[in-house]
């Protein structure tokens, strides 16, 4: 059984605009929760001290019974006298317990467990759970920064007469010299992928092996850049400020030529700058369009790809046309704060020097 406390708040936000609400009383309270992929929703009269208790079948989309601990998703939203065409969501996760997978025909023996693999919960004979992800965290060196001069590394001009770098892997195990480790990713398949100064790695998901996936040019200062992973095609996205640039992986498996395995999908290499009379490409192709200052990039569930670019957020979409999703490029640009009392449209918004970007796969903000 869920039991719920609805609470009141005095703030109505929406996405894109910043609203208050005159009168600060609840109106309608919706609630829909998921469980097992079943969609349950109530709407509420508001009330002081409201309580909201559900009770679940245990069972799933498909009328299935559902075994072990199992997740939910909450949403709680208020509707307000005055302000009824935004509601505000809060959005939560916590869990329910299912059917006990450990059942074996009422015996209490503690001999007799069952080990649910899906959660990571041993399920006693005697009724008792241990729960393995709740084990205390074991610190472990994958990889190690080793401090090296820049001469270790092949110069410019040495490079081009001799053979590409090998992607071959290595065991991660043996000691793995880094240099200037600076972005991280995860892989859907639980790899994980180390951006350094020399090298962009891979190291598979049992942490046992590491290979290269691409070379970066030793000619270029050891600037800061950004990666994310695309939970679409899987591909690797880099976000190079030095560049003007936004690159994708072409391999992620074996790679022949370290130094060539990428393709730009963004940037010509021109800096775009406030008051272009094309808006720096905005609307077209990003292939053809100017960055600012690229940095931080995480791309949604749709494929669409943000990018913290300068003062401004801007977005390519699936079929690779670039605009300003926060922020604007034409005229000139003086930082204001958000006004409390009146909306403020998504492309007048300024921003101070956005950095990282991150997504909420539950809600896609």
């Amino acid at each position: 059984m869920l039991c719920f406390f609805l609470l009141s708040s005095l703030q109505v936000l929406s996405w894109g605009r910043h609203q208050v609400c005159h009168l600060h009383l609840h109106h309608l309270l919706h609630h829909p929760h998921q469980i097992e992929g079943v969609l349950y929703e109530e709407t509420l009269e508001a009330e002081s001290d409201l309580v909201y208790k559900f009770e679940w079948d245990k069972r799933n989309t498909y009328n299935q019974k559902v075994y072990g601990k199992v997740p939910v998703i909450v949403s709680v939203g208020y509707e307000y006298i005055g302000c009824s065409d935004v509601i505000h969501w809060d959005k939560l996760t916590t869990s329910l317990w299912a059917h006990d997978s450990g059942d074996v025909g009422g015996w209490s023996v503690s001999a007799y467990h069952v080990f649910n693999f899906n959660q990571d919960i041993i399920h006693r004979g005697d009724g008792t759970n241990h729960f393995l992800a709740n084990s205390p965290l074991q610190h472990t060196t994958i990889l190690n920064d080793v401090t090296q001069s820049s001469s270790s590394f092949p110069s410019s001009t040495s490079s081009s007469s001799s053979s590409p770098p090998s992607s071959s892997a290595s065991s991660a195990s043996e000691p793995q010299r880094l240099y200037g480790p600076m972005a991280l990713a995860a892989g859907r398949d639980g790899s994980l992928y180390v951006g350094t100064w020399g090298f962009i790695k891979r190291v598979d998901s049992g942490k046992t092996d590491v290979a290269n996936i691409l070379q970066m040019s030793y000619s270029d200062p050891p600037y800061n850049y950004y990666i994310t992973m695309s939970p679409v095609d899987g591909k690797l996205y880099i976000s190079k400020q030095q560049e003007l640039k936004i690159l994708r992986i072409k391999t992620m498996g074996p790679v022949r030529d370290l130094s060539r395995n990428f393709e730009v999908i963004a940037g010509t290499g021109e800096q775009c700058y406030h008051g272009d009379l094309n808006r720096c490409g905005d609307s077209k192709s990003a292939l053809k369009a100017k960055l600012s200052y690229p940095k931080g990039i995480t791309i949604n569930k749709d494929g669409v790809m943000f990018i913290a670019d300068g003062t401004n957020i801007r977005t390519i979409s699936n079929s690779g046309i670039i605009d300003t999703f926060i922020g604007f490029q034409d005229g000139p640009k003086l930082f204001r704060p958000i006004d409390c009392y009146r909306d403020v449209p998504l492309r007048r918004v300024t921003l101070h020097w956005p950095t990282s970007l991150a997504i909420n796969p539950l809600d896609d903000s």
